[in-house]
């Protein structure tokens, strides 16, 4: 499932998302329970009434930052429409056509807000992580022997930020068997990928961000996220990469001068 992240820092970005297992069992049951309290209110209250209801439900669970639970939450909606507030009640069957209607626009509009949510969410997560790649090489551009530290921390921060983790260090050299975050957005442990996208970065141990790759002893960055499952997009890897390269660069400059 997607996710967003919720690092501190002057960059803005999207709430984390709650733990994904904790969204799919709300999706599935708020909507049955709000039904379930809408069906005490019948006939007082109208149907158009209860489904405008169940869908601020909807979006509250495309809020989330999971697309599968707002489509489940806008799937349930339409069950439990069904069975607690279209005639005959109590029963998996519509009698009248008005409400069939409104049950097929209650699902299908929750569905199509739950991907505009998404497509919202998805495009506030890219613009963030461009501000911080950027906020990042304007901090490096005045690198010179004296602020060398300075920008290290600074880049630091802005991979804590893109990579929503827990720490992130300078260190002159990497240590060559732990996990290495590649160019291309990879993150490999003696070779075999590790599915960061599902699983998130490996919260038992450290990902190395190297600025020379091919150099077992190269200096580069430690990323750590032990406290949580960070499922950092395949774009914001390889932001992090071209930060580590820009790094690098750098530094071999300042070493010439």
């Amino acid at each position: 499932m997607e996710k967003a992240t919720s690092q501190p820092d002057s960059v803005g970005r999207a709430p984390a998302p709650v733990p994904d297992e904790m969204a799919v069992v709300g999706a599935a049951l708020v909507p049955l329970v709000v039904c379930g309290l809408l069906g005490q209110l019948l006939p007082a209250l109208a149907n158009t009434s209860s489904a405008l209801i169940l869908v601020l439900v909807i979006v509250a669970a495309a809020c989330t930052g999971y697309r599968s639970a707002g489509v489940l939450a806008a799937i349930s909606a339409g069950v439990w429409f069904d069975f607690f507030l279209t005639a005959p009640y109590l029963r998996f069957s519509v009698a009248s056509a008005a409400d069939v209607e409104t049950l097929i626009v209650l699902v299908t509009s929750g569905v199509v807000i739950n991907e505009i949510i998404q497509w919202g969410r998805r495009y506030q997560s890219q613009f963030c992580d461009s501000e911080a790649y950027l906020r990042a090489l304007l901090s490096m551009s005045d690198a010179d022997g004296r602020h060398g530290k300075r920008v290290l921390d600074a880049v630091s921060r802005r991979l804590m930020t893109m990579l929503d983790l827990d720490a992130c260090r300078w260190v002159d050299v990497v240590d060559p068997k732990a996990p290495r975050l590649d160019r291309d957005g990879q993150v490999r442990n003696h070779g075999r990928r590790l599915a960061v996208d599902s699983d998130g970065l490996p919260t038992t141990t450290t990902v190395a961000l190297p600025i020379r790759p091919e150099d077992p002893n190269s200096p580069g960055f430690i990323l750590t996220a032990a406290t949580h499952i960070a499922r950092t997009s395949l774009r914001q890897r390889r932001l992090a990469g071209a930060l580590a390269d820009h790094i690098g660069s750098i530094l071999n400059r300042t070493k010439h001068r």
